[in-house]
């Protein structure tokens, strides 16, 4: 009996060690590596190459693999709270209006530029600019069309002198 009990937990010893030492050895591996582990573990590719996410995604399966994973119980509580719960996105929601930034002219400005022998005008809006009929989500963007060029937006239009200090 005794020994039984310890032939268990040499058993469960060596399990632990063994999964301590493949969820260490993920920290050494490279994207492209972690990436072939991705698809041993989960049976699919994947295409990020995001270093850290692949690490905890990995080792999360690894864990839940040799644990046994949520339990049914924890798993019908997250589908309760979810079905309960108020989305969140990044983005402020369509109907709440986003900060303008305060270098911004009001709405409804025109805002003039000569540029290569011809005066180019762009509309503020609520979100975002008009030039030339289309809409643009920054003047960085409006600048682009208009020169062929990456420029600051505000310096372009003159909101902001090059170089000078938000």
């Amino acid at each position: 009996m005794a020994n039984q009990r310890r032939a268990k937990r040499t058993r469960e010893r060596d399990r632990v060690k063994t999964l301590a030492q493949r969820l260490s050895a993920l920290g050494d591996m490279s994207p492209a590596e972690l990436r072939a582990e991705y698809e041993a573990v989960f049976g699919e590719p994947t295409r990020t190459r995001h270093r850290r996410w692949l690490i905890k995604k990995i080792a999360w399966q690894i864990q839940a693999d040799a644990e046994g994973g949520l339990t049914a119980r924890a798993r019908e509580r997250a589908e309760e709270l979810g079905a309960s719960a108020r989305v969140r996105w990044n983005r402020p929601p369509e109907e709440a209006a986003p900060e303008r930034d305060p270098r911004l002219p009001s709405p409804g400005t025109i805002l003039r530029r000569t540029y290569d022998g011809a005066v180019h005008e762009v509309t503020v809006l609520r979100r975002g600019f008009e030039y030339a009929g289309k809409e643009f989500r920054s003047l960085s963007a409006v600048a682009l069309a208009i020169t062929g060029t990456v420029w600051n937006g505000l310096v372009f239009f003159g909101l902001k002198r090059r170089g000078a200090a938000s």
